[in-house]
């Protein structure tokens, strides 16, 4: 209002009827409209084979949308899912709530599927959903879903399915080679492994297969057995079905025959057939090598034909007999008619064809070609089958030349050839016996021989022939040089003989009897006979040496004679030789014996001796000295021409100022290089002696050792001797000297004990515990130390004394003494134990000292205090080796840190003692290695009272100076309360890098 005030009024509809007032609202009627729309999409995830098949998932996404004008109350959804022949499946829905939606909006729903065979071979997928929910009014709405991607309205949501059906078969082959000839031929077994694998995304079924199985000429073969169904790589497979994925495996074998083997091998293929749901032997597939080439070269490597090769063993013999017609005369000679059979036999494993004979070769005895009267047929080749056998046959009259020849041999030469291959197969004839007549060493390719009827003449003649070796190079048949002699022996006659002995006589010129070295030994023999026998125009050979002695020395040379005996067919030793030396320019042409002359040599008796030294590091102390091993080696060498006998040495060994040292071991025989036994040498012959000494102080005093040895032998006229020579100087006869450092005698012990402690199963070090000490005694001197004694000294931490429980006692040296003696550089050890008492348990810990003495070889005394072997405490040498027992307090807070590195960094620069202020009545000292107190304090750890490395104690030297870096000891004591125990010692570590 212009005055300020305000003005208020409430609308009214207008209506001024009876009744109606001012200010009534206004109404406005709406009509409910409830509608839903309810659609469902579907997405596959596959597995990237670019199908859509078994194991792909479907995702289903449902929207319902309230497109009318109230709200649908208590939405809830149903869904249908089949396959393709109406089948239900089933789909997890578990998520889906029941919901209400207002106008407008939209519910997401979502649900996958993972797709199985059976739905896969159906073809398809089909999903439905039906939403029911309630008006405002109550009224029940049902709505049917729709795919929005086809018509019509309201339609199923359908997954069509690929369907990919195929199948692979693979026929591979294996060979067993049953005969072992490393071959396919007849009689081995191919089998056949025939694999069928589901390649596709649909099961199989009626699964049928058809096998083509040819030889390489492309003519029927029947499988042995076969195909069989042996399984599947699925349980529950059969052999007329194949779900996705599945292998089944057929077999089938074959024996391979000879049609096999004469087309030189077989193919094998197997076509299968299978029908794809819904359709009829709609799969087919025909079996490949499983080879990535393509065998059959079709320009397909998938479907080539299983193809084994066979290996044809060809192979021929040919047999040629002789008969003889003697014109009834009983005699073999001219004009008589040889008829010859020529059997050829297939002794292979494939057919032989185009056989004939392609060359014959007819000599008499002298070597001169013959030619057959009549035959064989050469152009009538045969063909041969595997085991059978052609004869061919011929003739010949033998003539006047080849019966005074005395014989006519005859071979033939087969050839012929394998099917579908010209390569010739050949054989040379065999007279059909099993022995090497020919003596060519092959008992299958003799000639067939025909002997001509002579009377018999049975004549045995001996050869015996010498050659010398010039064992010393003198250039003259002397002692020792060996002569070699080769016998031949040789059937001169026209029959067999058998029994053939030889005996040979040796002898000096003086016709003294010898003894042969070795032999006659029988060698070998030219036509093949063993030792004893001899065909007819045999010859065999043996050899016998002999090494020229004294005697036949003596007597100017030797003479050596051998006579053979034989035996003729029907007789016995009837026919004997004796040996011509087979010189015909000696004026005797036969039966001479064998005679090789010497040179008259004096005997001249000499032997020379070398001595050489070597020394070994026997101790292992990396030098040469006291304990090491001097091994000498002497060498006698017989240097005359005459055999030594009761050959002895004698040595005689000293040190450098002359004093007599004695060998450790004597010159002891090791070996002759020509195989003299001890106290013999033949001429030239070497006997290699050794002997030993074990360096000593007097030996090491003196500066070294000499050494000289004496040979003595006997001669055929004398006594000989030599005085050995150092062979590494160039003075004869010079004794062999080995110089040594001089060494100032010098004698040192050391002592070093270490401890190990065994728990008593608590888990805690200290009573009840075992301590064991190994104490280590070294002579570190030059000199052998005697009246060893370790004895031990043995307190608590408090400085009370303990007593060992065991020990200590002596255990073993390295070096072998025993006892109570050490050598230079031997090590004795000793053990001892402790089993923790109370008394030491209280002080926290042991100490244990052990000290060594003995005396040298002056009588001077030696002595030693232990070391504990750690040389990173600070102390490296006498310190005693202690054990502490710390046992973790009862207070969790209170902890013992024993390092600390002062340095001004604030970093560990003090003692630290974690909760030691929760107890301040305490007392803390610190102890050098000497045991020197160099810091204590009370009440520690409260205020400034800390150990920051500085010589802080009440009885010290250099006071406030810092203490230099090492291992110090701790004690930390409690008066009243206290952490767990009164008192706790270590060993603390001052570090100042």
């Amino acid at each position: 209002m212009p005055d300020g005030r305000s003005v208020s009024d409430i609308s009214d509809v207008g209506d001024i009827g009876v009744g109606d007032t001012d200010d009534d609202p206004t109404i406005t009627t709406i009509a409910q409209d409830p509608q839903l729309t309810v659609t469902k999409t579907a997405t596959i995830i596959g597995d990237d084979d670019g199908f859509v098949g078994a194991t792909d998932v479907i995702e289903y996404t449902i929207r319902v949308t309230n497109t009318g004008n109230v709200t649908i109350e208590g939405v809830q959804l149903t869904d249908t899912l089949t396959d393709g022949n109406g089948n239900m499946l089933s789909i997890d829905t578990s998520a889906w709530l029941v919901r209400d939606i207002a106008p407008g909006h939209t519910e997401i729903y979502t649900a996958i599927y993972v797709i199985g065979q059976t739905a896969a071979d159906s073809g398809s997928v089909i999903n439905t959903v039906t939403a029911i929910g309630t008006d405002p009014s109550g009224n029940p709405i049902t709505v049917t879903s729709d795919d929005p991607n086809t018509l019509p309205l309201n339609d199923p949501t359908v997954v069509e399915m690929d369907q990919i059906p195929s199948m692979e078969v693979v026929k591979t082959a294996n060979v067993a080679d049953n005969d072992g000839d490393n071959k396919n031929g007849i009689g081995d077994t191919i089998t056949y492994t025939i694999t069928v694998e589901n390649t596709g995304n649909t099961d199989l079924t009626g699964l049928s297969f058809v096998d083509t199985f040819t030889d390489l000429n492309g003519d029927i073969l029947n499988l042995s057995s076969g195909p069989n169904y042996i399984g599947s790589d699925m349980i529950g497979g059969s052999p007329t079905t194949l779900r996705v994925g599945e292998m089944a495996t057929f077999q089938a074998t074959f024996i391979i025959n000879q049609q096999a083997v004469n087309a030189r091998g077989v193919s094998n293929t197997i076509t299968f057939t299978a029908s794809s749901p819904g359709k009829s032997n709609n799969v087919i597939d025909v079996s490949d090598d499983g080879l990535p080439s393509d065998s059959d070269g079709d320009g397909d490597s998938t479907n080539d034909p299983t193809i084994v090769q066979t290996d044809p063993n060809p192979a021929m013999e040919v047999i040629k007999t002789a008969f003889v017609n003697d014109n009834g005369d009983g005699l073999t000679g001219a004009g008589d008619i040889v008829r010859y059979s020529i059997e050829v036999t297939n002794t292979g494993d494939i057919t032989l064809e185009n056989v004939y004979i392609q060359t014959e070769t007819l000599t008499d005895g002298n070597g001169t070609l013959l030619t057959l009267s009549s035959g064989p047929d050469y152009w009538q080749p045969q063909t041969v089958e595997v085991g059978e056998s052609v004869i061919f046959t011929a003739l010949y009259v033998i003539s006047q030349e080849a019966a005074l020849s005395g014989l006519i041999t005859n071979t033939a030469k087969a050839v012929g050839s394998i099917p579908g291959n010209f390569n010739g197969i050949e054989d040379v004839s065999d007279n059909g016996t099993s022995t090497d007549d020919d003596g060519d060493g092959d008992p299958d390719n003799d000639p067939t021989v025909v002997l001509m009827d002579a009377p018999p003449v049975s004549s045995i003649e001996v050869t015996k022939e010498a050659s010398v070796v010039d064992n010393d190079g003198d250039n003259t048949n002397s002692l020792g040089d060996t002569i070699n002699y080769t016998i031949t022996v040789a059937n001169t006659g026209n029959t067999d003989l058998r029994d053939v002995v030889l005996d040979d006589v040796i002898s000096d010129l003086n016709g003294d009897r010898l003894t042969l070295t070795s032999g006659p030994n029988f060698t070998s023999a030219s036509l093949g006979s063993t030792e004893g026998k001899l065909r007819q125009g045999e010859s065999a050979t043996y050899v016998a040496s002999f090494v020229i002695t004294q005697q036949a020395i003596d007597a100017g040379g030797v003479s050596n004679t051998v006579t053979v005996v034989a035996s003729s067919p029907g007789k016995t030793n009837d026919i004997f030789d004796i040996s011509d030396d087979g010189d015909d320019t000696d004026g005797n042409t036969q039966n001479d014996p064998t005679i090789t002359r010497t040179t008259t040599v004096t005997p001249s008796s000499s032997i020379v001796l070398t001595k050489a030294a070597s020394i070994s590091d026997t101790n292992g102390d990396g030098s040469i000295g006291l304990g090491d091993t001097i091994t000498y080696t002497l060498v006698a060498t017989n240097t005359g021409n005459d055999a030594l006998s009761s050959v002895v040495i004698t040595d005689v060994l000293s040190d450098l100022t002359g004093n007599t040292l004695s060998l450790t071991t004597q010159p002891t025989f090791v070996s002759a290089n020509l195989g003299s036994a001890e106290g013999s040498l033949q001429i030239g012959e070497q006997a290699t002696y050794r002997a030993t000494f074990i360096i000593d102080n007097q030996a090491m005093n003196a500066g070294g050792v000499s050494n000289t040895a004496t040979v003595t032998a006997q001669g055929t006229n004398s006594t000989v001797t030599d005085t050995s020579d150092d062979p590494s100087t160039s003075t004869p006869n010079d004794p062999t000297i080995t110089l040594l450092s001089t060494v100032t005698p010098q004698s040192s012990i050391e002592v070093t004990k270490t401890a190990t402690i065994t728990d008593n199963g608590n888990g805690t070090t200290g009573l009840g515990d075992t301590i064991t000490f190994l104490i280590i005694v070294e002579n570190t001197g030059n000199t052998i130390l005697s009246s060893l004694d370790v004895t031990d000294t043995f307190s608590d931490l408090s400085g009370n004394a303990l007593t060992l429980t065991t020990g200590p006692i002596f255990v073993s040296a390295n070096l072998g003494s025993s006892e109570g003696t050490l050598l230079a550089g031997e090590t004795a050890t000793y053990t001892a134990t402790f089993v923790v008492d109370a008394q030491a348990d209280n002080a926290g810990g042991v100490s244990n000292t052990a000290s060594a003495s003995a005396i040298n070889s002056s009588g001077v005394p030696v002595n030693d205090i232990s070391d504990d072997g750690d040389d990173t405490d600070g102390n490296t040498t006498n310190d005693p080796t202690v054990l502490t027992f710390f046992q973790d307090p009862v207070d969790g807070d209170f902890e013992v840190f024993n390092g600390m590195s002062p340095g001004d960094d604030g970093i560990n620069d003090y003692f630290k003692i974690a909760g030691i202020e929760k107890y301040p009545n305490n007392t803390v000292k610190v102890f050098n290695r000497w045991g020197v107190l160099v810091y204590e304090a009370k009440g520690y750890g409260l205020g400034d009272k800390l150990f920051m490395g500085i010589s802080e104690g009440r009885i010290t030297i250099a006071k406030n100076q810092k203490l230099p870096a090492g291992t110090y000891f701790y004690v930390i004591e409690f008066e009243g309360e206290n952490p767990g125990r009164e008192r706790y010692m270590g060993y603390l570590y001052i570090n100042r890098e």
